[in-house]
């Protein structure tokens, strides 16, 4: 929650006795756009290997356009 992502990430990766460069793939699902710019930042990430379909924030737009789209047929 909040930037602590940048900070259990590595201790993650480390007790499961890998290294950063060992993940395929990161999915980071923050609320705010700011958070997740200061945790990948801070991580020093591929920006290949994140979210590479689409974070919480645009998935959350997605669900709102439809709901919203189907209220207004009615």
């Amino acid at each position: 929650m909040g930037v602590g992502l940048a900070f259990a990430i590595p201790v993650a990766v480390k007790s499961a006795g890998l290294e950063p460069c060992d993940i395929a793939l990161f999915e980071i699902n923050e609320a705010f756009a700011s958070q997740f710019v200061y945790s990948f930042k801070k991580l020093g990430l591929d920006r290949y290997k994140v979210n590479v379909n689409g974070g919480a924030i645009a998935l959350g737009i997605l669900w709102a356009l439809q709901v919203h789209t189907v209220l207004q047929l009615y």
